[in-house]
């Protein structure tokens, strides 16, 4: 599925679409931004998260005021993140000058019968400027068994795990952006430049043991990467041959979890142009690896055994409008 100025059911095999309207006028943050979640979707927009079944037919459900969709301890519940000082005024009722600077909100479980599950939980406090305090972190989306990974908004560049129910911190990592997780396991890479050598780190959280990987010479990890369904594969996304994204050409790298072993994905080079220094690596349930490069109209698509990446022949991606001033609005892309 594909979601830009609408959303795209497309069938990788046949190439036939078919397109199903926007729920709502856009929002904030994460907006268009899709979660899978066992045989549903989920989709941001307009500031609220919406829930399609299985047959993606009828209206979505919606499940209340959101701005990120995080996946929670079910295959029918989700975390969603939620800050009304984000969306409203600092006049808003409730939203103190303070909290519109600084704050970031809670996140509230809630079941897909848009049930909630006990009561909403703040964020932890952080360090904001000037030496306040404040709820500094905001969810990025990933988790971990037990736990919801964590960006430092204000201070340095610091990612943590945090475990809502008990309000504790499992794990942190200093001056790093995680990549994905899953299970129990968290890819990550230090922030900064890295080139012309770059690490990937993969850190078991239960027992804080990581191991270092690297990446082929010249290839820096540039976006979201992702686990496989069976938990055998990671999928990252890199730029090759230089500072990123300016005119150089993305890729895919694989990491093979049981051998360890790293490898360009053959046939997965493209140069998109214009190059707008986003990616979007995404695994079906039937375990097919489906990626594009934002800038490029096409679909690549592997699947674990083949030698390499193929581009799926009935399928188009509308070309992107330039960024505009406020940034570019990326589509997203998810296999089902």
């Amino acid at each position: 599925m594909y979601s830009f100025n609408s959303l795209r059911v497309m069938n990788a095999d046949t190439g036939a679409s078919r397109t199903l309207p926007l729920p709502a006028p856009a929002g904030g943050a994460s907006d268009r931004a899709m979660v899978r979640m066992g045989d549903s979707l989920l989709l941001n927009r307009g500031d609220t998260a919406w829930l399609y079944r299985a047959d993606l037919l009828g209206a979505p459900m919606d499940l209340g005021p959101s701005l990120r969709i995080i996946p929670g301890p079910s295959n029918h519940e989700v975390w969603l993140w939620w800050d009304p000082c984000a969306v409203a005024p600092a006049h808003a009722p409730g939203c103190s000058s303070a909290e519109s600077d600084y704050g970031q909100g809670q996140v509230r479980l809630v079941d897909f019968s848009g049930r909630q599950i006990g009561r909403p939980i703040a964020l932890p406090l952080g360090a904001a400027p000037g030496g306040k305090s404040c709820a500094g972190w905001f969810p990025t989306g990933d988790v971990i068994d037990g736990g919801i990974v964590l960006s430092n908004a204000y201070g340095p560049p610091n990612e943590e795990v945090w475990d809502p129910t008990s309000n504790r911190v499992i794990l942190v990592l200093p001056d790093a952006n995680v990549l994905t997780s899953a299970g129990q396991l968290i890819a990550w890479v230090t922030n900064g430049p890295c080139l012309p050598s770059c690490t990937v780190h993969l850190t078991n959280v239960p027992t804080g043991i990581t191991g270092n990987l690297k990446l082929p010479a010249g290839a820096v990890a540039i976006d979201e990467a992702a686990f496989s369904p069976d938990g055998t594969t990671l999928a990252i996304p890199v730029g090759l041959g230089g500072a990123w994204p300016a005119r150089h050409p993305t890729a895919l790298v694989l990491i093979d979890l049981g051998t360890r072993k790293v490898s360009l994905l053959s046939g997965s080079e493209q140069t998109p142009s214009p190059n707008f220094g986003s990616f979007n690596a995404t695994w079906s349930s039937s375990g097919w690896l489906f990626y594009t490069a934002y800038g490029s109209t096409r679909v690549f698509a592997w699947h674990p055994g083949a030698k390499r990446a193929v581009v799926l022949s009935g399928i188009t991606l509308p070309r992107l409008p330039p960024p505009g001033a406020q940034g570019q609005q990326l589509p997203s892309l998810i296999a089902l």
